[in-house]
């Protein structure tokens, strides 16, 4: 653990002090930060179909972790830097602990009149869905299965920005992989309307559109894209992926849904395929300081329907939240059901 320590911990930070704390001025407000720090546990009970047949495997294990969260910011005059990290420890009880530095962000960003640039280590999303993520510059790692939406840290890379009149044109180069990719978007905003086009390069070429629009007290929004032979488990193949949603209130409550074909989430499949599939939530106040959050999943896999329920109680005070939660993942391959709590406070 010290060596991990040693190896991966200590350089991150020490980079992300220079890179924050380097040319700090002297004035309070120039420099910001927020941060959270929690540990949660859960117990994983499982019953998996080995793939070559045979008796399904039933195991129990438990599960904890120690994380936080930091945001810095410092602003001089017309510059400002940013970082975001994500540290984490996991414990299991059949394997060592496992450390992740979680540098998420960091970069600079100038801005005069209506250019922004930015430079370095930074979150580049492109989806207009607000449960999934049908395009993405990077692959999303196996998080909790109610949001496959926050597990996408930043790409090298640089980027600008252009706001003439209702048009946000936004231009990109990244390195993923040491390979060079690039991207060019543009967004429309009408009102209460907008719509944004785009185009990937990253090793193949990829288009997209969506757009969002409120009708009455519903936000109705999609996207689809084309990417065009672009490499799948089957070898290079033109693939076609789209999204429609809405989300709005009932009253106090949040509700959210959307279906279409696209790529599923790491926590349904280990591997980068492509289903039909649905996925609705709903966050309902109870009471001051509690609240739930309901989701619901389906899709079409390789070995017929499956997907997730989860609900999540949480309870929101000034400086704190602890949440009970638990998750139920099924299809004719696995039976996956976890329980878990969680406590984090804020700074």
């Amino acid at each position: 653990m010290k060596r991990l320590f040693a190896k991966q911990f200590l350089p991150t930070y020490l980079i992300a002090s220079l890179f924050c704390w380097g040319f700090a001025p002297a004035e309070a407000n120039d420099f910001s930060y927020r941060g959270e720090l929690g540990t949660g546990f859960a117990t994983v009970l499982s019953s998996l179909e080995p793939p070559d047949g045979g008796e399904r495997i039933t195991h129990t294990s438990v599960q904890g972790n120690i994380h936080a969260h930091l945001e810095v910011e410092y602003a001089f005059e017309d510059f400002t830097t940013f970082l975001v990290l994500d540290p984490s420890v996991t414990f299991t009880d059949s394997q060592e602990a496992v450390f992740d530095e979680g540098l998420t962000e960091a970069y600079a960003r100038f801005r005069r009149d209506d250019i922004d640039l930015s430079i370095g280590l930074e979150r580049l999303p492109l989806e207009s869905a607000r449960l999934n993520v049908p395009f993405s510059l990077t692959v999303g790692t196996a998080g909790e299965a109610s949001d496959p939406k926050a597990f996408f840290n930043g790409i090298w890379g640089a980027r600008a920005l252009w706001f003439p009149g209702d048009f946000r044109v936004q231009g990109a180069v990244f390195l993923i992989d040491d390979k060079l990719g690039a991207h060019l978007g543009a967004k429309r905003f009408f009102g209460d309307f907008e719509l944004e086009t785009n185009i990937v390069y990253k090793e193949h070429v990829s288009f997209g559109i969506g757009g969002s629009g409120l009708a009455g007290n519903v936000v109705l929004y999609g996207e689809s894209w084309l990417l065009l032979e672009a490499p799948t488990e089957g070898g290079n193949e033109t693939s076609l992926y789209a999204l429609l949603g809405a989300s709005g209130f009932l009253d106090d409550a949040l509700w959210t849904a959307e279906g279409g074909y696209f790529p599923l989430p790491a926590f349904l499949s280990a591997r980068p395929i492509s289903a039909p599939q649905a996925a609705a939530q709903i966050s309902i106040p109870q009471g001051e300081a509690g609240s739930w959050n309901l989701t619901a999943r389906v899709a079409n896999l390789d070995t017929g329907l499956g997907g997730s329920l989860g609900a999540t109680f949480s309870i929101s005070e000034s400086d704190s939240t602890t949440s009970i939660n638990t998750n139920v993942l099924a299809s004719s391959a696995a039976l996956i059901v976890t329980f878990g709590m969680d406590i984090t406070g804020f700074f």
